[in-house]
This record gives C-alpha cells, structure tokens and sequence, in this order.
C-alpha cells in the first residue's frame, strides 16, 4: 500500500530532512506540476512565466526544485527554445529563478511560501542618477560654468539681473531662522493636516515622515526621475495624457510608453502586461480622476484589477489626483 506525505516546508534544510527521515513515502509536494501552457491571449514566453509563478504560489513548484531542461520544456510546450529562454531569462533577473552552471535552471532556494506581494523598491534606490558623473553630474557643471546659463536649482540669479532691495523688516538671522524652521520635507503643521485628512481616506494609518511635500506634481515627477530611475528606464502612461507634455522624462533619458485608455477610463491590461516584460517598465504613472485631458473617472472594478495587475508585475504605481 503507497503511503502519501502531504507537506508543507518551512524552508529548504527543513525538506530535506524530512526527505532523509521519510525514504520509503512517497513526498507530493512539488512533484505534481502540471506543464501545460494557461489559455490566454499574451505571448508564450508570458504564459510560461505565469504557469512558473502560479506554480510557486500554488506549492505544486517548491524553491530549490530544478526545472526542465530548456529543449525539453519547449517540446513539452509545443514552443521554440528560445522562448523558454526568454521567460527564464525574465524570472531570473527577477530573482525567482536561478542558473547554475552545469546543472541547469533552478527554483531560487530562497523563495520559500507565497511570492511577496511587495515591490523590491532597493532595486531603484540603486539608480542614483545624481551620482552619476556621465549622466548627469559633469554635464550639470559643464552647464553651470558657462555665462549665458541661469541654474534654477539655486533658486537665485545673479547679482546682475537682481533689482536693488533694502531688507530693512528682516534681518539676515531672521531669514536663516525661518529657512531653518521649515524641513526640507515639508511643513510639519501642513503634514499633520493631511494625516488627519489622509488616514481616513485611504483607510490605513500614516506617519509624517511618509509624506514628501513638494512645490507642485512636476517638481514630484522630477525627484522621481532623478531618484528611482535612470537612463534608459521606462515607464508607462495613459494614452492620451497629459504626461506627454513633460519634457523632463525625455530630458533624463527615460522611455514613455503609452497604454490605451478604454472610453469607461479603464486601461488595457494585457497591453500593460506586454509592455513591462518587452521593456522592463519601471513605473506606472496614472491619472484615475478627472483624467486629463478626457476628464474620464477610472471605474472601482478598473482600478481594483489594475491594483491587482500590478501586484502581480511588482509595477509601482504613481498615481495623480487634481484636488483643485
């Protein structure tokens, strides 16, 4: 009589000391993968990674498990090598997946349980573009040095263009002293405003030092590009938007790319889908109310299965709301 052990483990040394203990039962868990492509109108490489992921989610795949040879999956799949490599290649890069070198391609040991729901938001804090001296720095001071250039970031101009103004309600201590009272994020009587007006709205508790308070939406988009993002990322958009109108995307060398907006304000998410594994979007930058320039209102339904698409793409979502 077959004895079945139907377990679920805590982490890789935990298997395979129940492997050891247990030699003569026959261990279900992982073994039981169906390989057979999910019904869907995305690109096979997409559908590949999908049948991976939810395997992960579903335990039928366990960390540590080794996949099948590439030629082999794609016979089974009834789809050329290379676009198994494709989907393989994509969870690599995203850490689920792992090659080594001689024995094949490998569930990563270390994605024990349900896949994280969050973004790896240490990956974008890596970009610093401000630090970069070939993009950014040394053609900033290449600017800065010649005379007919006036540098806003200094919020001053030159003493030649200054109109003659006595201070005399204000003395230069007082000026330092109220610079000084405000912090660089923002006035901390404004932020207690808006923790009262926020935590009921989005129904979750809030602290100040979440909150980034910046003199408009284009000055928030700038430190966003400047930040969490570098030369050659992409980002999407609505398609139409008003988005479009920034040059300060193009101007730091990021990529836009549009998604359509359907006439109920809802976007197309398998467009969406397609778009982040074909250029590894980095953010998705929306408008759900009052969008501009259609004025359309994204449905609950919409922005629910947009919450969830992206929760799925680890895509964060930078989202824009006209209060005026």
């Amino acid at each position: 009589m077959k004895r079945e052990l139907i377990l679920w483990y805590s982490n890789e040394k935990a298997y395979h000391q129940l492997a050891g203990n247990y030699p003569n039962q026959f261990l279900k868990v992982g073994l039981n993968m169906q390989w057979d492509l999910p019904s869907g109108t995305q690109p096979p490489y997409q559908k590949i990674i999908q049948l991976i992921t939810t395997g992960l989610q579903e335990g039928t795949l366990l960390p540590g498990q080794q996949l099948p040879p590439e030629r082999q999956l794609a016979k089974q799949l009834n789809v050329n090598r290379s676009t198994v490599q494709h989907a393989f290649n994509e969870l690599v890069s995203r850490g689920i997946l792992e090659r080594r070198v001689g024995s094949g391609t490998w569930v990563n040991s270390g994605k024990w349980g349900v896949l994280s729901q969050k973004v790896d938001w240490q990956s974008y804090l890596t970009a610093n573009r401000l630090s970069d001296p070939d993009n950014y720095m040394v053609r900033l001071r290449q600017l800065d040095g010649q005379p007919h250039v006036i540098n806003l970031a200094h919020s001053s101009i030159g003493a030649d263009l200054a109109l003659p103004v006595e201070m005399t309600a204000l003395s230069g201590n007082q000026l330092v002293a109220q610079e000084r009272h405000v912090n660089i994020s923002g006035s901390a009587a404004l932020k207690d405003q808006l923790i009262r007006h926020l935590t009921t709205y989005l129904d979750q508790p809030l602290t100040a030092n979440q909150l980034l308070i910046t003199s408009g939406a284009q000055q928030a988009f700038y430190l966003i590009a400047q930040g969490l993002l570098q030369y050659g990322d992409a980002i999407a958009i609505e398609k139409p938007s008003y988005f479009y109108q920034l040059s300060l995307f193009q101007a730091a060398g990021i990529r836009v790319l549009g998604i359509p907006l359907s006439p109920d304000g809802s976007l197309d998410l398998d467009e969406l889908q397609r778009l982040y594994y074909r250029h590894h979007l980095r953010f998705l930058f929306v408008n759900p109310t009052g969008q501009n320039p259609t004025g359309q209102t994204m449905p609950l339904h919409a922005r629910q299965a947009l919450i969830a698409k992206c929760q799925e793409l680890k895509l964060p979502i930078v989202k824009m709301i006209r209060w005026a």
